[in-house]
């Protein structure tokens, strides 16, 4: 570059002779220097006639980027005015060295790493660099990808490399001027895969007693961001020992490699060697794109699902006398030599029934002549086969008149019942006693054919299932031909005074069981009739069975209140509870969590033993109250209310108020059910409070004309005057008003319990109410 500045003067005295002219001295400088600042470069000097000619210089700038390096400047008289420099014109040379500075300013602020959602976008920062004046400074930047991390879906590796070129030496790049730093890049998402296929498996062995096992399972990612691949690690454990057997992983090699899967794909592992019987297990981890992992254990069953084959004597022969000793008749006399592919023969269990331990046959009076047995064989893992044979046997004249009788119990759907009390009866007193085993039969020792004997069951032990509101409305229902019943047993269950007709006296005799009002036996909701007697006509259900009608088996079964229906379908609805006790009443106030339509209402509250009926009251905005569908009993203190109204019960709003003339306790027992869409909602309580008055002296419950009030709050108080304060039952101040007749507007107020402030010019008087 070449600068030519021109100093012009004007002299008023011409002179023809040249005298010397001189340049300043040479000069050094700092980068951040103006050079052009000739007050500190210095200025010519210039003698004799030429005094005062215009001065000029012209630079030869030889400096680098950083401004580092040396100026050459001449000088010269410019005599012509041609801003350049002629052969006769005076001149001189003077060097300004420019010199780098350091100042110790130079500073990066490098891009902070980010966390980002896998729908948010990457921006880019630049590093902000702080340098000094003299410094020539550039930033280039490489990103390195990094794609389905453990940490991340995936992660940018950002690197930033800045250049300080007037401090930079390439020829010694650890001299210093280059600065590199990483900024890191995650972009995360959180949702874990899902699995849709980790149930347990069962193999059947083979003739080997191994088998050939293929476990699979499948998941889903299902998140913001969906993986197209899943990556997979399975470890199996033979034997369930906590010992890894095989491991398979995408980050094996060779023949444990798995490879990704699709989203949703199944994944499919065979075993390379025979898998032994017992029981195994494989550990799945899945892991996403974005590094979540979900993990699920699966049990594999390897079992024996072969019965043995049971080679068995089809006929012999026995001889007994009943008046020396029953005949006993071991199973295993049948058995030729069962055969099974996994359990030795002699493991193998003989018996008379799939109950393996049912292995010896007592031979009595009502079994002699022809007799057919299936004769089992059960092999270690339970699997079971057998073979039909027959015996004859003959009675040496001891079972003249005498019977084993038997029988079966069950219940309408045909399940066994164990442990029921069966009983001959002479009419009166229990001759013989028997016991239901666990698959439902019974049989009584040997006795005489006696005319006047009967079968009758015993269900004093029997814990009774409690008949609910459901079991009312399910009765009311067929009475007024909202439903049917089909079966016979339907009819029994619903004939509740047992009086072979079911009519309105058993929907009231139920109704006032449930409200405590009598109090019914358990035969009115549990009886056993014999199987036969209904078959014709329902009407003709039998309890006891006569003796002189023994066929070969007594079969009873049990019908109980619940079977009007087979449907028992279950629910659970939260309930509130507030009691605010006050020196003369209480009142409970119950509320619903959630709403729901119901079309029967039944409560139970336990409360102090010894009340009066007259103490109790209970009222409702929107049930249809009267004093016929509840009852307290007095020895036992329990409150009882039924309801077969259909209404409408709103969330968080109270729905009924029990008020007792009595400062009680807090409620130990509360239970409510509804019946909705026939189904029992049973309570559940959520909250229970219990809020007494700290000054119990003040109140006076007996100056309000109606405690539970809509809209309008009478106070039977003539000395009442002036202002009246409401309160709710935290003691923040709601409402005030002035007196007008000794009436009160309420209907402001939300629905709840409150306090009530007055004077009556002398003292504070204070009530409560409860606001529908």
């Amino acid at each position: 570059m070449k600068n030519v500045i021109l100093f012009a003067f004007l002299s008023l005295t011409a002179t023809t002779s040249f005298a010397g002219f001189h340049c300043p001295d040479d000069v050094t400088i700092n980068c951040d220097m103006n050079v052009h600042n000739t007050d500190m470069t210095g200025y010519p000097n210039a003698t004799g006639v030429n005094v005062g000619l215009p001065i000029a210089y012209a630079d030869l700038d030889i400096t680098n980027g950083c401004g580092v390096g040396q100026v050459n400047r001449t000088w010269y008289q410019d005599l012509n005015n041609n801003q350049s420099i002629d052969e006769d014109e005076p001149s001189c040379t003077q060097i300004i060295t420019v010199s780098y500075l350091e100042n110790g300013l130079f500073d990066i602020n490098w891009p902070p790493n980010q966390d980002l959602s896998c729908l948010s976008d990457i921006s880019f920062e630049v590093p902000v660099i702080v340098h000094g004046p003299c410094d020539l400074v550039g930033y280039v930047y490489d990103d390195l990808v990094f794609e389905s991390t453990t940490e991340a879906c995936y992660k940018i590796l950002r690197t930033y490399t800045v250049i300080n070129w007037c401090t930079y030496d390439e020829n010694d790049p650890f001299a210093g001027g280059i600065y590199n730093y990483t900024q890191v890049i995650k972009v995360t998402e959180k949702e874990l895969p899902e699995f849709t296929d980790c149930e347990d498996i069962t193999f059947a062995m083979d003739e080997g007693c191994q088998a050939n096992v293929t476990i699979s399972s499948t998941a889903v990612d299902i998140g913001d961001c969906p993986s197209e691949e899943l990556y997979w690690t399975v470890e199996i454990d033979l034997g369930w020992n906590l010992i890894v057997d095989y491991e398979y992983s995408y980050l094996l090699n060779g023949g444990m490699y798995l490879a990704p899967t699709a989203n949703g794909e199944q994944l499919s592992i065979t075993l390379p060697d025979l898998v032994d019987g017992g029981t195994h297990g494989a550990l799945y981890t899945v892991r996403d794109g974005c590094g979540n992992v979900r993990s699920c254990q699966q049990k594999i069953y390897v079992e024996d699902q072969n019965a043995p084959t049971p080679y068995c004597h089809s006929f012999l022969t026995a001889a007994f006398d009943a008046d020396a000793m029953p005949a006993v008749i071991p199973a295993e006399l049948f058995n030729i030599g069962a055969t099974d592919n996994c359990t030795d023969s002699e493991n193998i269990k003989i018996s008379f029934s799939a109950d393996p331990n049912d292995n010896v046959k007592e031979i009595t009076c009502g079994s002699q002549g022809f007799q057919f047995f299936n004769i089992y064989a059960t092999d270690e893992a339970g699997n079971a086969n057998f073979c039909q044979v027959f015996m004859l046997i003959f009675d040496n004249d001891g079972c003249s008149f005498r019977y084993a009788p038997m029988g079966t119990v069950k219940d309408i759907r045909g399940e066994a019942m164990e442990g029921v009390d069966v009983y001959l009866t002479d009419g009166v007193d229990a001759m013989y006693h028997t016991t239901s085993t666990i698959l439902g039969y019974f049989q009584f020792e040997q006795i005489e054919l006696v005319s006047d004997y009967y079968v009758v069951t015993d269900d004093s032990k029997e814990e009774l299932l409690q008949p609910t509101i459901l079991d009312l409305k399910r009765l009311q229902d067929y009475m007024i031909g909202l439903k049917s019943f089909d079966e016979a047993y339907q009819f029994v269950a619903a004939d509740i005074n047992r009086d072979r007709s079911v009519n309105s006296f058993d929907v009231l005799a139920l109704r006032d069981h449930l409200i405590g009002l009598n109090t019914l036996g358990k035969e009115a909701f549990s009886t056993y009739v014999e199987a036969e007697s209904i078959v014709d006509s329902w009407r003709e259900y039998k309890t006891e069975v006569s003796y002189m009608n023994y066929d070969g088996s007594f079969d009873l079964i049990h019908i109980g209140l619940q079977d009007m229906y087979i449907k028992a379908e279950e629910s659970v609805q939260a309930l509130f509870v507030d009691q605010n006790t006050s020196i003369k009443n209480t009142i409970l106030t119950l509320t619903n969590k959630l709403a729901i339509t119901t079309e029967g209402i039944e409560i139970a509250i336990e409360l102090p033993k010894g009340l009066a009926m007259e103490q109790i009251s209970l009222s409702s905005d929107v049930l249809n109250i009267s004093s016929n569908q509840y009852h307290y009993n007095i020895e036992s203190g329990v409150l009882k209310f039924i309801s077969l109204n259909t209404v409408e019960l709103v969330a968080n709003e109270p729905w009924m108020y029990i008020t007792v003339d009595s400062n009680i306790d807090l409620i130990n027992y509360i239970n409510v059910n509804w019946v909705n869409n026939d189904i029992l909602v049973r309570s559940e309580i959520h909250s229970q409070s219990l809020v007494d008055l700290e000054d119990e002296q003040l109140v006076h419950e007996d100056l309000l004309i109606n405690n539970v009030v809509s809209d309008e709050l009478l106070i039977h108080d003539y000395l009442f005057l002036g202002r009246v304060n409401v309160y709710d039952m935290s003691g923040l101040l709601v409402y005030t008003a002035l007196n007008n007749n000794n009436r009160l507007d309420v209907s402001i107020l939300s629905q709840g319990m409150y306090m009530l402030q007055w004077t009556d010019g002398k003292t504070m008087r204070v009530s409560k109410f409860v606001k529908k």
